[in-house]
């Protein structure tokens, strides 16, 4: 059963600014989606991880660079980008020199854990 989740704590970034806007999570219905809006300082990094599922991000201001073993994705303001597929390890950064804001939505597998730590091989 797929569960759109999204969880504030376990999106903690290295240098992270504050976090707002939880929109409906956990969500009440498997097929609801849920996001979250969190905005890191310049340089913030996820770490490398996985999800056991699919995500999405918008970026409202700012720059985000997503790397994954197939190299670096940039988003500027007003762009989308597709997550890989479940269990693909990335490391999101805010890449830009201001406070990165952005939309995130999740569509994961609600019998697995939110997040794995990973590295790249």
């Amino acid at each position: 059963m797929f569960l759109a989740l999204a969880v504030a704590a376990a999106l903690t970034l290295t240098g992270c600014g504050h976090q707002s806007g939880l929109a409906g999570a956990p969500a009440t219905n498997p097929a609801e989606p849920a996001s979250l809006k969190i905005e890191p300082a310049p340089g913030a990094k996820s770490g490398v991880h996985t999800h056991p599922g699919t995500e999405a991000f918008y970026v409202l201001e700012g720059q985000l660079s997503q790397q994954t073993p197939h190299g670096v994705n940039v988003v500027e303001a007003g762009k989308t980008l597709a997550g890989g597929p479940a269990e693909h390890p990335m490391e999101v950064t805010n890449s830009g020199g201001e406070e990165l804001h952005w939309l995130i939505m999740f569509v994961l597998d609600a019998n697995k854990p939110f997040a794995s730590d990973a590295t790249f091989e």
